[in-house]
């Protein structure tokens, strides 16, 4: 849509003869398309995902706006009371928004991003307070810009992010933490100021502990850092459109008290973690689906470590909390008062954390990388940027991974038989029905009932697939799993590897 168009003489259109061959509701609506087009203020635009936005001035800032939202229809039922003296008919701005789509169509692409974004070499941070400032984060400072050169989204649910001052520290945040453990204090800073850059897989960070250790808090306070919200720990959706609703108006998204963790949804988290594609029809009356693709920083709590899912499990971070005593437990109401006094302080200290990761990270060279490679690079330039070093880093990331190993293959009955016997034999190779039958034998006599067990496999085929799954679990616990022919038979290898560990593949 484009400003070329002088403004319309309305007293001479009233009188015009045009007007008695059309109704006045399409006469109003032509004439507040002449409104608009010459206000040269306005710049329409559709995003990456193709819907259709403006951008327009509101006192002393720019927003950004959907055209279908309820604040841009009531901005132009003013505009047309301002220029004629008298309301619209819904009819008319009906036909008025139908005739700006239909315009839109043809107007550039543009990019709008939720709450983080990367411009060229610059990081910037939506504070999504009323004067639509934000954070630019560069590696040689932190500033506030009004009017920001990058385009952000809101939604409803978005709270305004307190200003942060320029001498802060995040560390401050570790008094609010029911956390002792060093390494897992300097994964939780870690991970926290990762959520503040974009265009990279975040790992998932999974909390667990017994009722009274603050899991719920933690989620809160990580919220009211990263992405302030009205919903800060929702529960999960019982369908999968209604999870990329979510996933797509939460920059992160930390769910509350998980029980268990269905298959449909570890795959949704894998991929919203690494940003693969979800399709949503657009409407039921037709056929166009809407292509979503998000990368997001996700968190989730429970009483049990509920991640039971290999490739979901090796993207995550493990965070174990004790309950907290009674000596020590304080007001909830003066625990979070204490925290907004002091979030302020928290958020500065992340932001001059990041401009000395921009500044450290092109100079991080790894020998070897893990699954989530792009994190650990980060996460050694963060760690370098708190004061830590990198290998400490990579020790404390490494530990974590060899937690999570453990998770899995203790969590599985086939890994933990087969665990047993290797450890008697070493070495041993045959067929997959051999194995089959060798393993159930040895499971009947540690007296698990392998007919009843639902987790046991019932067929040699379901064997090897199981292996298969844990393949990548076993080699890092030193239990290589080689198939392969011999003659007109598969043949499986199973042999014990000394001296191989996830900390020496990780940080050598």
């Amino acid at each position: 849509m484009n400003a070329d168009k002088s403004c319309p003489n309305t007293q001479a259109q009233n009188k015009s003869p045009q007007n008695d061959t059309i109704t006045e509701k399409k006469a109003q609506a032509i004439r507040l398309i002449e409104y608009i087009e010459c206000d040269v203020s306005l710049t329409f635009f559709r995003d990456q995902m193709s819907n259709h936005c403006v951008q327009l001035p509101i006192n002393d800032h720019y927003e950004i706006w959907s055209i279908r939202s309820s604040e841009f229809k009531s901005w132009l039922y003013r505009l047309f009371r301002k220029k004629e003296g008298k309301g619209l008919s819904s009819e008319a701005l009906t036909i008025a928004m139908r005739l700006i789509e239909a315009e839109m169509y043809l107007v550039e692409k543009q990019l709008i991003f939720n709450r983080v974004a990367w411009k060229e070499h610059e990081l910037w941070y939506d504070l999504t307070d009323k004067k639509w400032r934000a954070v630019k984060i560069t590696a040689n400072y932190w500033s506030i810009v009004n009017n920001p050169s990058v385009l952000f989204k809101r939604y409803n649910h978005h709270k305004s992010q307190c200003e942060p001052i320029r001498h802060g520290d995040i560390r401050i945040l570790l008094e609010f933490v029911n956390i002792r453990n060093k390494d897992q204090q300097l994964l939780l800073l870690v991970f926290l100021v990762s959520c503040f850059i974009s265009d990279f897989p975040h790992p998932v960070l999974a909390i667990y502990g017994q009722q009274g250790s603050a899991k719920s808090g933690l989620c809160r306070i990580l919220k009211k850092l990263i992405d302030p919200s009205f919903l800060e720990t929702p529960h999960f959706p019982q369908d999968l459109p209604g999870f990329i609703q979510l996933l797509d108006h939460h920059w992160a998204l930390f769910f509350d008290n998980i029980s268990t963790l269905p298959h449909w949804m570890s795959d949704t988290l894998c991929k919203a973690v690494t940003g693969d594609g979800f399709t949503k029809r657009k409407l039921f009356t037709n056929d166009k689906d809407v292509i979503y693709a998000f990368m997001r920083c996700i968190g989730i709590n429970g009483i049990n470590q509920v991640i039971n899912k290999p490739d979901l499990l090796e993207r995550s971070i493990l965070i174990e909390l004790s309950r907290i005593s009674e000596i020590e437990r304080k007001p909830e109401k003066l625990i979070w008062e204490q925290f907004e006094k002091k979030k302020p302080a928290i958020l500065g200290g992340i932001f001059n954390t990041l401009v000395e990761t921009l500044r450290v990270v092109p100079k991080i060279r790894l020998q070897k990388h893990p699954r989530m490679a792009d994190f650990a690079i980060w996460g050694c330039a963060i760690a370098q940027a708190l004061g830590e070093s990198q290998e400490a880093f990579l020790s404390a990331y490494a530990n974590n991974m060899n937690h999570q190993n453990e998770q899995i293959l203790g969590d599985s009955l086939v890994a933990t038989v087969l665990r047993r016997f290797i450890e008697q034999k070493v070495q041993w190779s045959g067929t997959p029905t051999e194995l089959f039958n060798t393993l159930t034998n040895l499971a009947q006599n540690q007296g698990i009932n392998t007919d009843k067990e639902k987790s046991w496999p019932k067929a040699a085929h379901i064997l090897v697939r199981r292996l298969n799954e844990l393949k990548t679990n076993l080699t890092l616990d030193g239990i290589e799993i080689v198939t392969g022919i011999r003659g007109k038979q598969r043949i499986i290898s199973v042999k014990k590897i000394l001296g191989y560990s996830v900390e020496s593949d990780v940080v050598s």
